[in-house]
């Protein structure tokens, strides 16, 4: 909380001199592509032509192409670094005959300033960091080169080029803060077994409100299990395991956005995906057939009329040691999914697989699958009623309900009371109960208080959250149960706003989760949060000794978000350079920082120089400079100045008036 007292937000300065710009770098901005169903672009003639994207009947891939498309257009603010990324895929054939050579090769190109496409040096992977230094418009292509075998020379074998669309980035003084995220993968199943038809992986992909955001994405997965991993770019890589290994199970593709922003709020989506070897489990009720359906598959409800793939199926009656072919009692007429007779109490407990053969440039080639569990139970239906509320058992807030908390700060007491009812005829033995909390709030057995009907939960720790489930005991036929978990915030450093739905999950003629009502809760770090933004300076050359340089890069060099709940006491902001330029051996470079008034005084910062003074109960808004005051750079008469880089430190500080 502050009170009459001081913040301080240090910033380090980096200068390149190569007789080019003095560069003041900072923060990294990442992003994923956003999917966007038309393409229009206004790049200069001269890129190659789009690639189609990659087709696949079933699982296997039918056509060479783009499996990962760039976004038509990024917004990135100036300074910070856009990842831009895609990637290729080719059908089993092409891949197979690739001979001696049959890696994809990647090459990214961009529009120089005398309008033509040129290779960029070093970009030669699949993702692209690009960092402006100065606004305007950039274009970007990614040229994805495959081999054919050439049978009268493998060591020349025929090259191949696919390109990808043109990504736009559109590089701005200010950033646009992130809406709302909605998540987007290739496929809901990874297969963590080698295979012949896809390579271990999918890509999530974030769709950000509103469209022309400058802010990142940052990803993360949540999981019980190591079962996959994934990258900056979105892509979610199983952990591949043994044929012999059944391992399988959910995960949570989590997107955050804002992470390392301070003046922003976070905002946050998560979505289920699957990684196995190619099939679930199945519930079924007596009386009724179950469905057993091969992962993975872009339009598993289609009819695939693919005759060079075979599917076989199997069955391993519980009790038995030998599986048999089934395929000819399939019930469906899709060879990627077995539809079973109505089953009864006896089939519970039986295992299938399906074997999946097709004929690749004159080579069998085969993928079995994991077993998969038949799991009957009787057939009534089930009947679950939940519900939830939160309240600051510490601090009200005038705009609190009971879903939504408003100025949850440092040591607040959030309360969560949940209502479990069971009116089915049979007892709820295996359930679970799932929240998300702050990242800030501590999870120690001293913070997170039960009220003796469950124990502790199970932590995961997501990017800017976490995930607490609670295993709760057996809920009896008939019973209602009240459910009291209250937890501890400790100290509040960013403000944060949390949105999510509980969950209860349990067993009763299958798998059910029932989904409780959106949660939003609001925290505040009760102070003035500070957050200086990258600074870019004129270039210099020999020639500008005893010389002011100007910046280049935005005019607003540091915004506020006022977390205070006590507005009534006016601020004053200072700034101080708090370290010299110097060069590797330490020698003190000739460079100084002055800060130009609108009166026409000038100040060096090397002492700290109060630059405002800003009003009580007023909004505090960022500070503003014209092009000939505020911070420039002053550069004195020098020497034998070595090109390279340097850096120095300023620090931001606001002292709040006394009571």
């Amino acid at each position: 909380m502050l009170s009459s007292g001081t913040i301080k937000r240090g910033i380090k300065l980096t200068l390149l001199f190569l007789f080019l710009p003095i560069l003041m770098a900072l923060s990294v901005n990442d992003f994923d592509a956003r999917i966007d169903s038309t393409y229009i672009t206004d790049a200069p003639s001269g890129f190659g032509e789009p690639s189609p994207m990659a087709n696949k009947v079933g699982i296997l891939v039918t056509s060479t192409g783009i499996s990962k498309q760039v976004q038509d257009n990024y917004n990135v603010t100036l300074g910070d670094t856009v990842n831009i990324s895609a990637d290729g895929e080719r059908t089993p054939l092409d891949f197979a005959s690739g001979g001696l050579k049959s890696a994809l090769d990647y090459q990214w190109s961009m529009v120089t300033p005398n309008k033509t496409w040129n290779d960029i040096e070093g970009a030669k992977s699949n993702t692209l960091k690009f960092t402006p230094h100065q606004e305007g418009t950039y274009w970007f292509q990614l040229k994805i080169t495959y081999y054919i075998q050439n049978l009268l020379n493998p060591f020349y074998p025929y090259q191949n080029n696919m390109y990808t669309k043109v990504a736009k980035v559109i590089v701005t003084k200010n950033r646009v803060k992130v809406d709302s995220i909605d998540i987007k993968t290739s496929s809901d199943y990874i297969y963590n077994k080698r295979n012949f038809f896809n390579d271990n992986s999918t890509y999530a992909s974030a769709i950000i409100k509103p469209t022309n955001s400058t802010e990142q994405v940052k990803w993360s997965l949540v999981q019980n299990d190591k079962l996959a991993e994934i990258g900056d770019n979105g892509q979610i890589k199983a952990n591949l395991v043994s044929d012999e290994d059944n391992q399988s199970g959910e995960i949570e593709v989590h997107a955050t956005a804002n992470h390392d922003l301070q003046e922003t709020e976070l905002v946050h989506m998560a979505k289920k995906i699957n990684v196995g070897g190619g099939l679930l489990d199945t519930h079924a009720s007596v009386g009724n057939s179950a469905l057993f359906e091969i992962q993975g598959i872009n339009s598993p409800k289609s009819r695939i009329a693919t005759d060079n793939i075979n599917i076989t199926w199997e069955c391993k009656k519980k009790g038995t040691d030998k599986y048999q072919d089934i395929s000819s009692s399939n019930k469906s007429d899709n060879k990627f999914e077995f539809k079973t007779s109505d089953v009864s109490l006896s089939d519970d407990g039986d295992l299938y697989r399906a074997t999946i053969k097709t004929s690749i440039n004159n080579e069998e080639q085969s993928y079995t699958t994991n077993p998969a569990r038949l799991i009957v139970h009787s057939p009534e239906t089930s009947n679950i009623d939940f519900s939830t509320s939160i309240h600051n058992g510490i601090n009200y807030d005038e705009n609190d309900k009971n879903i939504n908390l408003s100025n949850i700060s440092s040591h607040d007491e959030v309360s969560y009371d949940f209502i479990l009812s069971n009116y089915s005829n049979n007892d709820i033995k295996d359930s679970t109960l799932s929240i998300l909390i702050s990242k800030y709030t501590d999870t120690n057995k001293d913070s997170i208080l039960l009220d003796g009907s469950i124990e502790s939960p199970e932590i995961q720790i997501g990017e800017n959250f976490k995930h607490l489930t609670f295993k709760i005991p057996t809920l009896k036929s008939k019973e209602t149960r009240k459910i009291q978990v209250r937890i501890n915030s400790t100290i509040i450093e960013k403000s944060q706003t949390l949105i999510f739905h509980p969950t209860y999950t349990y067993v009763q003629n299958g798998y059910h989760t029932a989904v409780g009502p959106e949660l939003s809760l609001k925290y505040t770090s009760d102070s003035i949060e500070l957050h200086p933004k990258n600074i870019v300076f004129e270039p210099i050359t020999y020639f500008d000794q005893n010389h002011i340089k100007h910046r280049t890069s935005s005019n607003i060099p540091i915004t506020f978000d006022d977390q205070r709940k006590d507005k009534s006491k006016g601020i004053s902001v200072y700034l101080q350079q708090t370290s010299n330029f110097m060069d590797k051996s330490k020698n003190i470079l000739p460079f100084h920082l002055i800060f130009y008034k609108s009166d026409g005084s000038a100040n060096d910062i090397k002492d700290m120089t109060q630059i405002a003074t800003l009003k009580p109960n007023f909004p505090i808004d960022p500070i503003h400079w014209d092009r000939n005051h505020g911070l420039l750079l002053h550069v004195d008469n020098f020497n034998n100045l070595t090109p390279g880089n340097y850096s120095a430190n300023i620090t931001w500080t606001v002292i709040q008036a006394p009571s």
